[in-house]
Formats: C-alpha cells, structure tokens, sequence
C-alpha cells in the first residue's frame, strides 16, 4: 500500500486503486520463476478495463525485458522468460478482444527504452522517491520484511545498473539488497553464471556493429516486430535500443571496477562476487564450457580415488563409479537421456545437461587398441552430435597412460567449438 498512497499523494484523482487478493497453493510455494504473472495481471486488468470501458491495457517494462535475448546461447525455450514480449502483448490483445467481442489493446510504451532509460524518465517527472517502494527482484515471492532484494538475480542486477546509470542510488539503497550486486557473495552455479552471462551479453551488445546484432538475433529481433506497422522502423529502433544498453552497462562496470580497484588488488574483494569474476576474466567464457570444467573437475578429483584399489571391469562400470561421484553434488545432469535419432540409428549420451545442450561421453581406454576404437567412435559423434547442435565434453579415462600425446588426440576434436575433451588418469 505505500507505494499505491505515495502515486495518489503526488498524482491526486488521476488513479483509482482496485485491490485483489492473490496467492499460491502451498504446494506451489517452491515456485519462484512467476512466468504466468503477465497472463494474471493483463486478465484483472481487462476485467477493470472493460468495466469502466476503456480502450485497452498497458504494461510499462523496458524493451531489454520484453525482449529477453537469450544472454547465453543455450538460454533457450523456457529458460528465455518473455512475459512482456510483443508477440505475447498481441496474443492477448487478440484473445481479450474475441472473449469480450469488441476491441481490446494490452500494449507497451516503453518497448523502445532501456530500464537506465526508464529510471531516468521517472527522475524527470519529480517521482523518483517512488523508486524504492518499487522491487525488482525475481524472487519478491520470498522476500524479507527488511530487505526487498536478494542482489544476485538478473533483475536485481539489471535494477542496480540502471539505477547507477541514472544516477539515482540515493532511490535505492544498498541496503535493501541481501547481497551487494556489485561485491557481493554469488553463489556456485546459477548466481554465477548469471552474473558473467549477464555481463558478457552486455558487452558484446556495446562491441557489436548495429548489422552484427541483426545477424546474431536474426530470429528473435524478426519475431518481435511481427505486429508492427513500419517493421524496419521497429527493427531499426530495437537494435539501437541494446546497443545504448550494452553502452550503459559498459559505463556502469568500468566505474564499479575503478572504485574497487584497490580491493581488487589486494585480493579483500570476495572472490565470488562479479566484480572479481570480470577482474578474472571469467565472462569471457561461455558458460556451458563453466559447467563442463566443472564436471570434468569433479571426475579427475574423484575417479582416481574411487578406482584405486579395483579398476573398472568395463565402460558400464565405470559409468556407474562416475555417476555415484557426480550424483553426489546435486547438479543438472541426467543419465542416459534423451535418445536422439540421426538417419536410421538412435543414440543417447553418458549424461546430459538438456538446458546448456550439453552432453558428456566417458571413454575407457583399457588396451592400446581402444585408442583406435575410441578415436573411431568420437569422429562418428561429431557428425551425429554436431548436426544436432550439442556440445560434447568428451571424458577420457586412461589410467595406464596408453593416451601418450593428450595434445595430439584432443586437438583435432577442440578444433570445433562446441567440442571438448579431458583426460583421467
């Protein structure tokens, strides 16, 4: 409520506050991602427009948001959240329209705006003390009395440096976040990769030419102006949008880096935080390749010790020793999913991570002659695996060290870039 009495104290008898009472089943409580709310908010919007006739609906979410370009290229399908996209805003325009049989328009005016854009906009209309009555974060659903931000979701990190970029953090301070965007503690897994996707996507927006981002997003930039009059106007609008985005992002970390660049130095900055992964590079690094490091680190620490006393009697087995090791640290990874047809053979991986695209095969090399059947059998992968876009790690277990040259056995397999290979010895 204070947030809908501070709107009607600096905007008296220009809004009408209608309030609903909505929650989730207990049973749902552990749902968090919320992808449904536009589909909810734009339907009791519709009834309150139809009662007093009005035209339409409107969402007001900057374009970065509605649009949500995959910031990893394995953000695909249901990882994407698109709630405000204008392919989405038009289908409900076209559903409402049919259940009340007469025109209704749900729309966007801030398609074309970046959120520093957006926050700067709200500045200079004298409402920026409404700023911190707003939240951002992802997870609100689960957010304390004291502290609205958890700091280490995307929208908390796309709320802090847009805020920044305004100049406007005296409206939101640092202390509403459980941990700072900036120098905080992430997390491994999502937090972290968030963070270094986040920034990489930023900064290759800020790099590209305006023709690169139309080539990159050829497919996402198309589907968004299906529905708009003059669609080169709109494409041209929508990829200048991202690079001021990508420009804005740029500023923001380079001043964050400067400010901290002592702690950065001697090493007090935690090393978790996204300060410190960008100091080390860590954007720079696909996150899949993140994942697969991660797994093949796991395998090379834990093999070794598992298989000391007894080796493996065969793949199977020692599957099954790497399974329980990888099991072990509650990670993403299936087994022997999903079955994927290439002509008229089927096949399936060791493990796979579907949401990366990501699939891992462990190789024994028992004898010198596997060598030559392993070497076979990856050479077959690659086309199979290759035609399907999924990245392959490629687990190499040698314990004999009958594998002399690792360099000359992986090299011609990296050379491809969804391609990788370890070894176990």
């Amino acid at each position: 409520m204070g947030f809908t009495l501070k709107l009607q104290e600096i905007y008296p008898n220009r809004m009408v506050h209608i309030p609903v009472w909505i929650n989730k089943e207990k049973n749902f409580g552990r749902e968090h991602t919320q992808r449904t709310r536009s589909f909810l908010y734009s339907a009791l919007g519709t009834v309150v427009a139809h009662s007093i006739r009005a035209k339409g609906v409107r969402f007001f979410e900057n374009g970065i948001v509605s649009l949500n370009l995959p910031v990893a290229d394995e953000v695909l399908r249901a990882r994407a959240s698109r709630t405000t996209h204008p392919q989405a805003l038009a289908l409900f325009s076209r559903l409402y329209s049919l259940v009340l049989e007469r025109s209704l328009e749900v729309d966007n005016p801030f398609l074309y705006k970046t959120k520093t854009e957006v926050v700067s906009l709200i500045a200079e209309n004298d409402a920026a003390p409404l700023i911190s009555l707003t939240c951002s974060c992802a997870h609100a659903f689960f957010k304390s009395k004291t502290q609205w931000h958890c700091g280490t979701c995307s929208q908390c990190i796309d709320r802090r440096i847009a805020v920044v970029a305004a100049c406007q953090t005296q409206h939101d301070p640092e202390t509403d976040y459980a941990s700072d965007v900036f120098i905080g503690p992430r997390r491994k897994g999502q937090e972290q990769n968030m963070a270094v996707d986040y920034v990489r996507h930023a900064l290759e927006l800020d790099r590209m030419s305006e023709t690169e981002i139309a080539e990159r997003f050829g497919l996402e930039i198309p589907r968004a102006i299906r529905y708009e009059q003059n669609r080169t106007e709109a494409a041209e609008k929508l990829i200048t949008m991202h690079k001021r985005h990508g420009e804005a992002v740029q500023k923001v970390l380079n001043r964050q880096l400067q400010e901290y660049i002592d702690q950065l130095l001697t090493g007090e900055l935690e090393n978790t935080s996204l300060l410190a992964m960008i100091a080390g590079r860590n954007h720079v690094i696909s996150s899949w390749k993140r994942f697969a490091d991660r797994i093949l680190e796991l395998l090379v620490r834990g093999v070794p010790i598992a298989c000391q006393s007894v080796k493996p009697r065969n793949e199977p087995h020692l599957q099954e020793i790497c399974d329980g090791i990888l099991q072990a640290q509650e990670n993403d990874l299936i087994r022997e999913f999903p079955f994927m047809r290439w002509s008229a053979s089927a096949t399936k991986p060791d493990w796979s991570v579907e949401e990366l695209l990501l699939w891992v095969e462990m190789k024994y090399v028992r004898e010198k002659k596997d060598i030559r059947t392993i070497t076979e059998d990856i050479a077959a992968d690659i086309t199979k695996y290759g035609d399907n876009r999924r990245r392959m790690l490629y687990v190499i277990y040698d314990p004999e060290h009958l594998v002399t040259d690792e360099s000359r056995f992986a090299t011609p397999i990296e050379e491809r870039s969804n391609m990788l290979v370890g070894f176990i010895r």
